[in-house]
Formats: C-alpha cells, structure tokens, sequence
C-alpha cells in the first residue's frame, strides 16, 4: 500500500508540475485547424502559395480576429522535419546540430506568443531571399553570448540562409525540453497541408465561424480539420500521462481503504477477545483515555513497521519511476514522509473507533463476558 500511495503522490506532483511548466509560448485564446488543399486544383507552388496568402489576408480581416498565422507544425505535437544545419566553412568534423524546421507565415510567432527576442520576422520583401528565424537555443549553440542576427548558417554546401530573428525556446513535447528550431518562410516550400491558428481577444471559440468563413470564402472546397484550443492541444499531448496518474490514483486509493479496512477489522477483533483485561483495567482505576491510548498504541506497532517496510520497498522502486516523471524524483524525502503521515492518520483513525468503543464498555459488563 505504501508503495502503490508513494507512486500515485510523485505522478500527481509530477503531472502538477508538468502542466504549469513553460512551454515556451502564451496562446490561451489560439483556436487552431487543420486544413488540406485538394492535390488535383493546386497543383503548382504559386497556386498554394496564392491560396495562403488570400485565406491570411481573409481572416485577418475578420471581426474579433486579432491575428492569424499558418504553420507545418505546432508546438506540443512532436518533433518532425528533423534536418541539420551548421556553419559556412567549418570543417567536415564540426559538429551540425539536429533542428526542427517549421514553415510559417510571417505572423506565427506573435499569434502563438512565441516571445522574439532579437531581430524581426518575416516580410514581403523577404520572397526571394533565403532568410529564416532561429531559435535561442540555437543561437547560443553557434554565437554563444553574440547577436546571432545578420550571421549565415549552411544547410548543404552552398545553401545558405541569413538570420534575421531569433525567437525564445518552444517545446515540441511537453514533457521533453525544448528543442532547436528553425522558421522558414512558408513560400520557401509551399505546404499543401498546414495548421491554421487565429488568436482572438478572449475565448478562442468566439473566432470559430471566422476560421470557417476565411476558408469558405478563400476556397470552398478545402475542407477543415475538427478546431482545438491550445488549451486542447496541450491535454492531448499529456493525455498518456494523465491516465497513468489516475490509474495509479486509482489502486493507491483502493489499497489505503483496504488497509484502513483490514486495521479496523483486526484491532476491533482484538478489542473482543480482550474485553475481559479491558474491563479489569478499568475496574482497577485505568480512565477510558489510557484504554484508548493502549488499543492505538498496540493496533499502530505493525502499521509503523509496514510503513518502514513500504518506504524502502519505495526507494526500491524508485528507478522504474524515474521515467514516468518530470522535475520530481521517486525518492523525495518531502513526499514519502507526506504520504508515511496520511497512511499514519488513516490507520490511526481506523484503530480509533474500535479504542473508542472498548473505552465505553462497563466494567462490571466487561468481567461477566466470557
């Protein structure tokens, strides 16, 4: 039981700490969507290209719309587009570290609160260029302390980009840091399938019918993907950790009321078959509070040494734990002791009751039972 409550405390204190952690952006009024252009009618670069600007241009204009963007990926949907990217130059040894590419539109970063800490974002005039937006994890890989902004990086031999941003660290999964990133204006590629995000000044459903509108009016036969809040997108990506906690939630409570049960039943047990020494104690003198004193004290001894036992079966356990959590380690003195505390109230409390009732026996009562 000690070990089944020490697990299910550190996955709550984990998930508690993994839902508040910074995730490295601030959408709480994003809605976003899924949408896909028909392969047959968009055919060409430019024809997908002109379609993302109309439907952007479209929904920007729509009421509540604060902004709008497009995108490859968001974040908390996993890595993807996994590339490398190093420095004109260097040697072939150099180290190329991996990046995550997103293709974007020029106001991704401010319409997911994605913070820009140097530089600017893309424009018009950037069509043509081969320009990106970095991230600061992967300006300080490459100009640790140095502005980043203006500097070349190198794909392949001859494929450079210019730095004109660098934007703060976004997570692709919750649970794992940050990762390297790397925006590329959306023309570069000219995506057929993208998520579309619209932040609006309050609850992000309210720009729902905006979202469907820009699409209907752009182009009718794009269909759209079910929408989901960041909020929503955020609870799917933990969702497996989510029910793992509950499981474990589950059995640990099941095996606290088991436990609690099973005193009872043993030290009301107990109490009957010493009813006769009960009532001989009280009938020399002893007061109904050192009765109930001696029956916790001697219903508390084993419980303490499963404590004990359960406690180190914990540590025991603690490596199987380690992966399942985040920011809290399975051997936390703070929450084993918290959790040794409540198995010790319960059980306390299920001797209480049957000490309680041996206290109220008579005595005379109590020498006649046999």
């Amino acid at each position: 039981g000690m070990v089944l409550l020490v697990t299910a405390a550190v996955m709550a204190a984990s998930f508690m700490r993994l839902m508040s952690a910074d995730k490295g952006f601030e959408a709480p009024s994003v809605l976003s969507t899924k949408i896909s252009m028909p392969s047959a009618k968009y055919s060409t670069r430019e024809q997908r290209n002109a379609f993302h600007a109309r439907l952007l241009a479209t929904l920007a204009g729509q009421p509540g719309v604060l902004s709008a963007a497009i995108t490859t990926a968001l974040p908390l949907e996993g890595e993807t587009w996994v590339d490398s990217i190093g420095l004109p130059g260097a040697p072939q040894t150099a180290r190329r570290p991996n990046v995550n590419v997103r293709f974007v539109s020029s106001e991704y970063l401010r319409t997911m609160g994605i913070p820009l800490r140097a530089g600017r974002t893309f424009a018009e005039s950037d069509r043509g260029r081969q320009v990106v937006i970095i991230s600061q994890q992967l300006a300080e890989a490459f100009w640790p302390g140095r502005d980043a902004v203006g500097r070349t990086l190198e794909r392949n031999p001859g494929d450079t980009y210019e730095v004109i941003g660098v934007a703060g660290d976004v997570r692709a999964e919750a649970h794992q840091p940050p990762v390297a990133m790397l925006y590329r204006p959306y023309w570069e590629w000219a995506p057929r399938t993208v998520s579309v995000v619209a932040r609006s000044s309050g609850d992000p459903r309210a720009v729902a019918g905006a979202l469907r509108e820009a699409v209907r009016v752009t182009d009718p036969e794009v269909a759209l993907a079910p929408m989901r809040t960041v909020r929503e997108i955020l609870e799917g990506s933990v969702e497996t950790r989510r029910f793992q906690m509950r499981l474990a939630a589950v059995f640990a409570g099941t095996a606290l009321l088991l436990a609690a049960l099973g005193i009872y039943g043993v030290v009301s047990h107990g109490v009957a078959r010493r009813r006769n020494e009960v009532g001989i104690r009280m009938a020399l003198g002893a007061s109904p509070a050192s009765v109930i004193g001696m029956v916790i004290r001697q219903g508390m001894m084993p419980v303490v040494a499963g404590i004990a036992a359960g406690a180190a079966g914990s540590l025991a356990a603690a490596r199987v734990l380690e992966s399942l959590l985040y920011e809290v380690s399975p051997r936390d003195p703070a929450i084993i002791a918290a959790v040794a505390l409540a198995l010790g109230l319960t059980a306390a409390a299920a001797c209480y009751i049957p000490a309680r009732r041996a206290a109220q026996v008579d005595p005379l009562e109590a020498l006649r039972y046999e």
